[in-house]
């Protein structure tokens, strides 16, 4: 399962996509409630704005930088995470929320 990232007005294939955990972590430390599922639709600037903050505080207490390595459990495989992954994801989120303003489009996901 996949979770697509776009402007509401037009989106684009070339738009983000993030695997399911990735996007739970990702909206979680934008502040976005993830209990509801992870579809939703913000302005523009809001959402920068939140992926700015959510850098920020990333870049000051986190384990981002480390990453960590994929593991089994019984014939489940759970996917790591490559260092610096959270931040690479914001500010591909920033990137389309300006984006997004430029169009004077809302960003949606889901």
């Amino acid at each position: 399962m996949s979770v697509q990232f776009t402007l509401a007005k037009c989106p684009d294939l070339d738009d983000p996509c993030f695997h399911n955990s990735g996007a739970q972590d990702v909206l979680a430390l934008m502040g976005y409630t993830v209990d509801d599922g992870m579809c939703g639709m913000e302005e523009a600037e809001q959402f920068v704005g939140r992926a700015l903050l959510a850098s920020a505080l990333l870049e000051s207490a986190s384990a981002d930088q480390v990453g960590w390595p994929g593991s089994w459990e019984g014939r489940t495989f759970h996917a790591g995470r490559t260092p610096g992954y959270l931040a690479d994801r914001l500010s591909q989120l920033v990137e389309l929320g300006l984006r997004a303003k430029k169009e004077q489009s809302k960003v949606s996901w889901g």
